[in-house]
């Protein structure tokens, strides 16, 4: 009588066995690159804006954020790369604003006092604040990136408002006037410096309706009356 060999029969009974199915892993599913990094940066946009530079940590960013900090070195980088990429990051949301504002044949008036109280409140929101106090902090520690940060801020915010300057231009209420020229002294003249002063830690009210609507009627008659508006 032949003996059976009982490692041969192991592997006969495991190769006639179904193949087995791999259980889907419990928990949530893994972020993509994208989301991780944009995590990263609205965590460490969170710590730069009320530690600074000099407090922050790439290890309380990752803490803040749900990651590690190597994971914070392969999407970024080290600590002045996180810096630098969160203040491009804050400036790209200030430059996605859009002035959709709907244009009016009214009067000129109305529109640009409905344009000055979208820029006041624009000037003063939490996220272009903290962007305004990045530019007064750290202005000494990396002059260059924060002067070039500053002023394609302000030269992607003018273009926007010179686009409402001309559409108000093919609507005939002003003319002969450079629509960019006239979106810096619109803003310097309404909005001025608020959002720097609120940066440096001055408690002040934001200006009131009347307050804007003055400044509106001074840049109409001191300014457009004298350059763009049309000759009755």
């Amino acid at each position: 009588m032949e003996r059976s060999d009982p490692m041969a029969e192991l592997k006969q009974t495991r190769a006639d066995a179904p193949p087995t199915v791999a259980k889907p892993r419990r928990g949530r599913p893994p972020l993509d690159p994208v989301t991780r990094r944009n995590r990263i940066l609205e965590a460490a946009s969170a710590l730069f804006t009320s530690g600074g530079y000099q407090e922050t940590t790439v290890e309380a960013v990752g803490k803040a954020a749900g990651v590690t900090k190597r994971t914070i070195y392969e999407l970024i980088g080290d600590k002045t790369e996180l810096f630098r990429a969160v203040c491009d990051h804050c400036h790209a949301n200030i430059s996605a604003l859009q002035l959709d504002l709907p244009i009016s044949g009214d009067s000129l008036r109305s529109n640009l006092l409905q344009l000055g109280r979208e820029l006041v409140t624009h000037s003063l929101a939490e996220e272009t604040i903290a962007v305004e106090r990045t530019i007064v902090v750290e202005h000494a520690r990396f002059p260059e990136f924060v002067r070039t940060l500053n002023d394609q801020g302000r030269t992607s915010l003018n273009r926007k408002i010179a686009i409402v300057f001309d559409e108000l231009r093919e609507l005939g209420m002003i003319s002969g006037v450079d629509s960019f020229l006239a979106a810096e002294i619109f803003f310097d003249l309404v909005v001025g410096n608020l959002g720097f002063r609120k940066a440096l830690g001055f408690d002040e009210p934001p200006p009131s309706q009347a307050e804007t609507a003055e400044r509106v009627d001074i840049f109409i008659e001191g300014y457009l009356r004298r350059h763009g508006l049309p000759k009755a």
